[in-house]
């Protein structure tokens, strides 16, 4: 119930402040729209491993560990369009991407061989940051932004694969051993916080995002949450 109250709490905060920004994107003049491209590469885990690890489930799935395990962060990246609007000291930076994130397992044997490495979770997310920029010289200015983003899996969505769920699902060991939670009994939607601080020099920025889930993504008995620290390359046009 606290979850759910402040989920509700932290969406009527964003709408509240997309709708302020709106205002002043409207009102505003001196302004300037480019669009670019974005590499992402960092890390990524799930909030909230702590009790599958302990109880020797992995989540989503009817696979089922020998011993106890543990998890961590493992490589994560993303591939996606830019949109940067100022208008005088407002910062929009809005970005749609294809993102790959990851999560490790740690000793997660389903039997004496075989173990699984990691959960690993595809999705397309849409951010949308707002911010201002400092100009530090001629060519050089600070970035910093914050605001919601959404992600979801389109390819579950359109393919509603499942043969690792819950009830009645594979136990077999997935290939290569890494659990695609396409496959598995996750929900196809998140939605989260997102936090941006970089650099631009002329046309290409360079920035650090922090991506925090806040909606439950798994159909399990314990709720996972997304997090993820990604360093950005962006090239405008």
């Amino acid at each position: 119930m606290v979850i759910s109250e402040n989920t509700t709490t932290m969406k009527r905060i964003i709408t509240s402040t997309l709708l302020l920004a709106f205002c002043l994107y409207t009102l505003a003049q001196d302004n300037y729209t480019v669009f670019g491209v974005k590499l992402s590469i960092g890390s990524s885990k799930y909030s909230g491993m702590d009790k599958y690890e302990n109880a020797k489930i992995i989540p989503g799935s009817s696979l089922k560990t020998i011993d106890t395990y543990s998890s961590d962060y493992y490589p994560a990246w993303d591939l996606g369009l830019i949109l940067q609007v100022m208008r005088n000291n407002l910062m929009i930076q809005a970005d749609y991407s294809f993102a790959c994130t990851n999560t490790k397992l740690n000793n997660a044997y389903i039997n004496k061989t075989d173990r699984l490495k990691r959960i690993r979770n595809s999705t397309q997310n849409l951010v949308i940051n707002l911010g201002t920029k400092i100009p530090i010289s001629e060519d050089f200015r600070l970035i910093a932004g914050l605001g919601p983003y959404i992600g979801f899996d389109y390819t579950r969505w359109m393919t509603g694969s499942d043969s690792y769920k819950i009830e009645g699902g594979s136990t077999s060991l997935p290939i290569d051993g890494i659990l695609d939670t396409e496959d598995a009994d996750y929900h196809n939607f998140d939605f989260g916080g997102s936090v941006l601080i970089g650099v631009e020099h002329k046309n290409i920025q360079l920035s650090f995002n922090y991506m925090h889930g806040l909606t439950n993504i798994v159909k399990d008995e314990f709720p996972l949450y997304n997090r993820s620290y990604k360093l950005g390359l962006i090239y405008f046009f």
